[in-house]
């Protein structure tokens, strides 16, 4: 099988001997461009999209870089698609509503080939709690900041977005905020969160659409990769139907980490192996990819 990234070296010199075009997230010229060749070439066209893209808050900084020249040309490219798939049934519920299309639920996976997940820390010391997310999750943040409070017993970090509006000076409950930026690349994120060895990952997001389209990566990044237990709203869907500490408001969200402050484990351990074993029979990659593999069958036998 031979792979042509990026997609946009796809033309009509390059177009022989491709069977597949693959694109994510269409919504540039070059890309439409692509699409029409592969279409005048007999070649499968598989569209991908993870997010309810004509539906981001304004709260989010990528609501700026949304332009109605990109909502019509991820329009055409939804239209003329062979297949799509995204990784959440509440999104395609919204390419129905929206495109008028059928697409395919194919959840993001861990990649069962790494083996071994992290084990829960049960050692002593004070509780290890981690929040990651990118500046797009601002209006997530600043909703839940009453949540969060100068903990005793609980060492919080933040890796990449800076939550300012969390301290006393701007709002806030907290006299200190500990901050990494140093999280890059994918890798150096990973590798730090190993290093921190944290007992919880915590993902406040506040109730609309857009953030109720979202898949679990995070849950299987807090379980597999960090050993961690997930908190999270149990009023978005991919987080309430798998083992992880939820919470209903900001009130309860504030309550749990308030309890987990003064010693309250939650049973952590045992979420965490719960969790474990809803991602191995459910969101282990080599299963996932069962459905790519059909995809790819399906566009190759139509042409």
């Amino acid at each position: 099988m031979s792979f042509l990234i990026p997609a946009t070296g796809f033309t009509d010199d390059t177009s022989a001997g491709y069977d597949i075009l693959f694109l994510h997230r269409p919504v540039l010229n070059e890309e439409l461009r692509c699409i029409q060749i592969a279409k005048e070439c007999g070649v499968g066209v598989w569209v991908d999209v993870d997010d309810l893209l004509w539906k981001i808050p304004f709260t989010n900084e990528a609501y700026l870089n949304w332009s109605r020249y990109a909502q019509q040309n991820l329009f055409s490219a939804m239209i003329n698609a062979d297949v799509i798939t995204t990784s959440t049934q509440a999104l395609a519920d919204e390419i129905k509503i929206e495109y008028g299309r059928e697409s395919v639920v194919i959840p993001n996976a861990w990649d069962d080939r790494q083996g071994k997940n992290r084990e829960f820390d049960r050692s002593p010391g004070k509780t290890r709690m981690v929040y990651r997310g990118s500046n797009t999750h601002a209006g997530d943040l600043y909703t839940h900041r009453d949540a969060f409070y100068q903990f005793k017993n609980i060492e919080f970090s933040s890796l990449g977005a800076l939550p300012w509006f969390f301290h006393k000076q701007y709002g806030g409950n907290m006299d200190t905020i500990f901050h990494e930026s140093a999280t890059e690349t994918i890798l150096q994120y990973f590798s730090r969160l190993w290093e921190i060895n944290p007992h919880y990952l915590v993902f406040p997001l506040e109730p609309n659409r857009f953030n109720e389209c979202k898949s679990n990566i995070a849950f299987i990044e807090a379980t597999m990769y960090a050993g961690a237990v997930c908190i999270a709203p149990d009023y978005m869907p991919e987080f309430s139907r798998v083992p992880c500490l939820k919470y209903k408001n900001v009130a309860n969200l504030k309550d749990i980490l308030y309890s987990i402050d003064i010693g309250e484990t939650f049973g952590a351990a045992d979420i965490h192996r719960e969790a474990v074993s809803c991602v191995r029979e459910m969101l282990s990659l080599s299963k996932v990819n069962e459905t790519r593999v059909a995809i790819c069958n399906f566009l190759m036998e139509s042409k």
